[in-house]
């Protein structure tokens, strides 16, 4: 519908598409999607039972819709420094420099094979569940756990490993713990190794960039959401003012 509104009005001010430049959009079509190949072009609307003119036509509304909406965008007008200070302070967390956070945590690790040749990863799942639960329901603590059960570095110490930077871990693990908050307990993690439990202890942010190292980023994010709530409150004007036929 809103395509129909945006060639409505087109028309309405006596917009004309020359056909000079739906050849030029026929013509980048064919180079971008074809490789330059008509023939291919000609042979792919035969399949899609499409002619070359229902194709031109099809073309010049795309370029009335485009033509309109282009019109009611605003970018050269430069944001206000109100604007620009609001849209950094609702979006900086997007530009820290994620590989510079760091986290405390304690792990306990549990290999997918165990000491006993009886231990199947399937019996060593169930061991990771069962200290996790017994954990979580405060039945024993997480560095008895780790002492009594864990493999890896940092298991005498009741599993408190030191501040870890996120660059250090995978990409899936950091994005599971450093989702997490203080005090929580995650897992059984599984990876091809074994199975992980973790308690989040403390976790150091890299602080956000000042504005004046994104300056431009927000300065084209501003114009941009400006330009959209204009652009909708435009299209929603059209719409109150549009008849619309329904047909059953």
């Amino acid at each position: 519908m809103e395509r129909e509104l945006l060639r409505n009005e087109f028309e309405g001010m006596g917009g004309v598409i020359r056909d000079s430049l739906i050849d030029q959009e026929v013509n980048r079509t064919i180079l971008t999607t074809f490789n330059g190949d008509r023939s291919a072009f000609l042979k792919n609307l035969s399949l899609s039972g499409m002619t070359i003119r229902a194709f031109r036509e099809m073309t010049k509304k795309q370029l009335q819709v485009q033509i309109m909406r282009a019109s009611k965008y605003d970018q050269e007008i430069p944001p206000t420094p109100e604007e620009i200070q609001q849209e950094y302070e609702s979006t900086k967390e997007q530009y820290r420099d994620l590989t510079k956070d760091k986290i405390k945590f304690k792990k306990i690790f549990i290999p997918m094979l165990g000491d006993d040749s009886a231990s199947t990863p399937e019996v060593q799942l169930n061991l990771a569940e069962l200290i996790a639960k017994e954990i979580k329901s405060k039945n024993a603590t997480f560095e008895e756990m780790a002492k009594r059960y864990s493999k890896d570095l940092y298991a005498e110490k009741g599993g408190d490993w030191p501040v870890t930077e996120r660059s250090t871990l995978s990409p899936e693990s950091a994005a599971i713990i450093f989702g997490a908050q203080p005090g929580e307990i995650i897992g059984p993690l599984v990876d091809s190794t074994g199975f992980t439990i973790v308690l989040v202890e403390k976790k150091e942010l890299a602080p956000p960039p000042p504005l004046s190292a994104i300056k431009e980023q927000i300065d084209i994010m501003a114009r941009n959401k400006r330009s959209n709530e204009r652009y909708k409150k435009w299209v929603e004007r059209l719409r109150k003012k549009a008849i619309v036929k329904i047909y059953i």
